[in-house]
């Protein structure tokens, strides 16, 4: 369990190097010009799915998302700084992210498509899973806006850029995982709600 620890060391580690608090990025990215002003107002996005069923974005739905890209974008960020350290951030990903969602393996795709350090059969694994159900349920637009997001908010080089990106997913990360309950936690079955929102660390 060394190597396990030393990974949530080193996770724990990068969001102090890395990450802005989110009181922070919100206020920068006010300053830039974006609308939103998650702390005191909440919004609504349309779900996708059903005309009348909108997400509040609030700041719980914010944050839960926020923290599911920041993990991954701040985490290439520690691994470009010193590769040596995907090692222990892998066991973190496997041990806890992974087997959080063992009975629906298909759920850790948005958790796992940005952290590009992990071993490349495992993201394939991953990914025909996550294939295979979005097929299933005619999701496979969703999985690509899952995608793209990461992506674009791993490139983001302004507050603005991040939070209108995080806004954005709110509801894409809903349609994949379920209705969010209001702490913004995926809510299918309450006993299981952090099995379906697997991340090394909620409180960064």
């Amino acid at each position: 369990r060394i190597a396990l620890t030393k990974g949530l060391l080193y996770h724990e580690g990068g969001h102090i190097l890395y990450t802005i608090p989110v009181p922070n990025l919100l206020a920068s990215a006010k300053d830039q010009g974006c609308e939103y002003d998650l702390m005191n107002t909440p919004i609504l996005k349309p779900d996708g799915v059903g005309q009348e069923d909108d997400i509040a974005v609030d700041i719980h739905t914010f944050r839960w998302v926020w923290n599911l890209l920041e993990d991954q974008r701040m985490e290439c960020a520690v691994v470009r700084m010193s590769p040596i350290i995907e090692r222990y951030l892998q066991v973190v990903v496997l041990d806890l992210v992974a087997k959080s969602a063992e009975q629906a393996p298909w759920r850790t795709w948005p958790f796992v498509t940005g952290r590009s350090y992990l071993p490349k059969d495992i993201l394939s694994q991953y990914r025909s899973l996550a294939v295979e159900h979005a097929v299933e349920h005619d999701l496979v637009s969703t999985l690509t806006d899952i995608d793209r997001l990461v992506r674009a908010y791993k490139r983001a080089t302004t507050e603005r850029e991040m939070v209108e990106i995080i806004v954005e997913a709110v509801p894409v990360i809903y349609r994949w995982l379920g209705k969010m309950s209001e702490e913004g936690q995926v809510d299918e079955h309450n006993e299981r709600s952090r099995q379906g929102a697997p991340s090394p660390s909620d409180s960064a």
